[in-house]
Parts: C-alpha cells; structure tokens; sequence
C-alpha cells in the first residue's frame, strides 16, 4: 500500500477539557485542560482527532508524491495497525479504494483552484444538523404571528410586481428535476462560452430552481410563506432577482425582474 499526507493539511492544537480518571474512582466528577491536536478536513467539515504519537509521521509524511506504506513502520514511526487507524479515519490517503472518495475531494479542489484556506473556512463553518423552526407547537407558533400582525400591521404579498415593466415573458417549464442534482454538485468555473447562447429552457429552470417558488405555506391573518432552494430568515426572502440578460436564446438583452 501506498500513503501520502492530505492536501492541503491543517493541523489545529487546542486545550480541550477531559475528564480525571484518578479522581472519577474517587466518585468526583473534575476536568482538566489537556491539549489535543486535530486534522482540520475543508471537505467534510470534521475535525479529526491525532494521536500525539502520530503527529511525527505527518511531520515528515509528502502530500505531493506517494511513499510506500512499509517504509514508515519500518522507521517506526507507525504501527501496521495505527497506519490502518489513520488511513480509516482519513487522516492519511492511500491508495487504495478506502481512499478514493478523498482523493477525488482533493482532484476537485485542484482543478478549481479554489484557495485552501477559503476552502477550509467554508467545511469549517457549515452547519449541519439545524433547525432554525422554534421549540413550540403549531398553535403557539400560530399565536405568535398573529402577534406579530396587530403589532407590525398586514404583512406584504410573497411576491413582487413591477408596474413599470415594458413587457413580461412566459418561460417555459424546462426540466428542473435534473438541473437539481446539478445545482448540488455545482462548483464555480472561471470560464465563459462567449460563441454561443444560453438555452431560454435552461435559463428558466436555473431561476426557477434558485429564485422560484417550489412550495407555499398559508398562514393566519394572510400571511404567506415561500419555500424556496435559498435559505431566508423566517422565509421572508427580501431578495429579488433582476438578471441582467446579455446572450439568452430567444430573449433581447437588458435588465429583467423575475
């Protein structure tokens, strides 16, 4: 087998708080701050835990060129079974299919050219596992907007209409079903196709998908709530879409509100 470092590696040291073995058999619960270091993953978001004795083979461990597994254990930098350890816990990439999902994350990475620390500050910082809904039943949460309405008066309409548009145009359907999976594995090129059009079809679903509605929630005293692929605040969603339309097939270039 074959091993090399991540790419790119960041390594975090931080005093984390740990339990006193000596003093939990005593029946007293006490911690102390014991320094740790983990492998910070731009890709997944994980922090991934090191051993201090694992530390001296990342130190010297190439992200560029792949190195035998057995020369390391030979060195005795890393057991057999703790090589086995940290190719598991993806701290080091081998070459094998147990690393292969990792491998493609960092071919991605290189082939945008995305810079590694923004990259690292965006898995660092997603969140997962959030619900921005309040901890209350329907009814409460019924209560509260109405609430809100005697306070703050009727609530405006969940979409905007411009009466000093010169024209509207229907767009056609389109296929979002597709252009959903491809708006979830999306990445941003710097590269433009200046001799050709974009597809009227394909310029209604990537607004439809990003700006359109996909469903609607009634509320009391006429509220109405947008659910949408965009994230939004209370689905307030007080952004609106105004592209500004250069080279689309079947439409003249200008500015267009959505």
């Amino acid at each position: 087998m074959q091993i090399r470092g991540r790419r790119p590696c960041y390594l975090q040291i931080d005093d984390k708080p740990f339990p006193d073995l000596s003093r939990l058999s005593e029946g007293t619960l006490t911690w102390t701050q014991a320094a740790q270091a983990f492998l910070l993953c731009p890709f997944t978001g994980a922090s991934l835990w090191v051993a201090p004795a694992e530390l001296g083979l990342l130190g010297r461990l190439p992200g560029a060129q792949w190195t035998e597994a057995q020369k390391w254990i030979d060195e005795g930098l890393v057991t057999a079974e703790g090589l086995a350890s940290l190719v598991q816990r993806q701290v080091v990439v081998s070459d094998g299919p147990e690393s292969q999902e990792l491998r493609d994350h960092e071919a991605r990475l290189e082939a945008t050219g995305w810079h590694a620390l923004a990259a690292l500050y965006h898995g660092q910082t997603r969140w997962s596992g959030v619900s921005a809904e309040p901890d209350m039943d329907r009814e409460s949460l019924l209560g509260h907007l109405r609430d809100h309405v005697r306070t703050y008066g009727d609530p405006p309409g969940p979409f905007v209409r411009r009466d000093d548009a010169l024209a509207e145009v229907a767009l056609p359907a389109g296929n979002p079903g597709d252009l959903s999976q491809v708006l979830r594995d999306r990445f941003t090129a710097r590269a433009f196709l200046m001799d050709r059009d974009l597809p009227l079809a394909a310029f209604s679903d990537v607004l439809a998908e990003v700006f359109g509605r996909q469903g609607t929630e009634v509320g009391p005293e006429g509220m109405t709530f947008l659910k949408k692929t965009s994230p939004s605040g209370g689905s307030l969603h007080p952004v609106e879409a105004y592209p500004l339309v250069l080279k689309v097939e079947g439409l003249q270039t200008g500015l267009y509100h959505y």
